[in-house]
């Protein structure tokens, strides 16, 4: 992952103009590769400011949003098909249907629409419900938050939904049900289960499609996140050092989760 960044952050310097500047590549690798083995030699902005310790601030602010948004994302999903089950079978098909269609919605008419609420509300009422954007501080969090795990636990709750049904059809689903077990007793003790480690396969691709969000929830909320402090102070080195401490917490996690459950369990 890390070679794969570093040959990335490089790209700028090989396609300049319209032709490949091979040697140039070389060179800003090379660069990128000396300024990784000396970190506090990095800085940004132009000028000589160390990205270290400066990058810690964004960074945090960026981690506990993604770490916020994906616990929370998680809780409301299996939450939602808990009460969708409970309805009744009879109701899932029209409700996926429902998932898909907001789900096709891009993130841009969830941002817009709640800054717009939020607006609308506080010309209506005086009440300020939410902060819509930030000033330079990491004041805006509620609002930004709900934008980033909307899409999230949309999806999360097709796929939760999409496996319970699923494993609701299999033989030992019926066994269970065959020895007089409730239905819920047979959702919270097996299926349950096994949905949960389908979970954490799954979740690599959650994690992904946040940080790919992530972009524009700061961009647009003026957030002081890790993103955006790529994108104010791009050069190679700021890029590799920045996108690596954004996705190595996430492939150690996935990886530590893939070792918690080492193979699906049945029954």
């Amino acid at each position: 992952m890390i070679i794969g960044v570093i040959m990335i952050s490089g790209l700028p310097y090989l396609f300049r103009g319209i032709g490949f500047h091979i040697a140039d590549y070389l060179e800003s690798i090379k660069n990128v590769v000396l300024a990784l083995l000396n970190p506090q030699s990095i800085d940004y902005g132009g000028a000589e400011r160390a990205v270290f310790p400066q990058i810690f601030i964004p960074y945090e602010n960026t981690m506990m949003m993604i770490a916020i948004s994906f616990i929370g994302s998680i809780l409301t999903a299996f939450l939602f098909t808990y009460i969708i089950l409970l309805l009744g079978r009879r109701h899932a098909g029209k409700i996926q249907w429902v998932l898909s269609l907001l789900q096709a919605l891009p993130d841009l008419f969830y941002i817009a629409f709640s800054q717009w609420m939020v607006v609308l509300i506080y010309r209506s009422t005086g009440i300020l419900v939410m902060e819509v954007a930030s000033d330079g501080t990491f004041k805006s969090l509620a609002l930004p938050l709900i934008c980033l795990s909307l899409p999230i636990v949309l999806l999360l709750t097709k796929f939760l939904l999409q496996q319970f049904l699923d494993e609701s059809r299999k033989v030992y689903v019926e066994y269970a049900s065959s020895k007089g077990f409730s239905e819920l007793y047979i959702f919270n003790k097996h299926i349950f289960r096994n949905v949960f480690f389908s979970l954490i396969n799954y979740s690599k691709t959650v994690m992904w499609f946040m940080v790919s969000n992530l972009i524009i929830i700061e961009l647009l909320f003026s957030i002081n996140g890790l993103v955006g402090f790529i994108f104010r102070y791009l050069t190679p080195e700021v890029f590799a050092v920045g996108v690596i401490m954004l996705v190595l917490p996430v492939m150690i996690f996935y990886e530590m989760a893939q070792l918690l459950i080492p193979h699906k369990r049945r029954g």
